[in-house]
């Protein structure tokens, strides 16, 4: 059986965002998103998905001790 659609406040809660900000980003369609009449549905793994083509890994410490601005 496939994952339940997530609902706004699931979205809101998963990503840490206000309603307002999601209703802005579906109605640029930056977000993958499914209407249904009025109601708004997520899909979890397009979400994840789409969240993890902005995750950008910690770049490595590449300064020496002792550099200017270290302590």
């Amino acid at each position: 059986m496939p994952p339940a659609m997530w609902k706004i406040k699931d979205l809101c809660r998963y990503l840490g965002v206000s309603k307002r900000w999601v209703h802005e980003r579906t109605r640029r369609r930056e977000i993958p998103s499914y209407r249904f009449g009025t109601s708004l549905r997520f899909d979890p793994e397009e979400i994840r998905a789409w969240r993890a083509k902005f995750h950008h890994p910690p770049e490595e410490n590449t300064s020496r001790e002792g550099a200017p601005g270290r302590r």
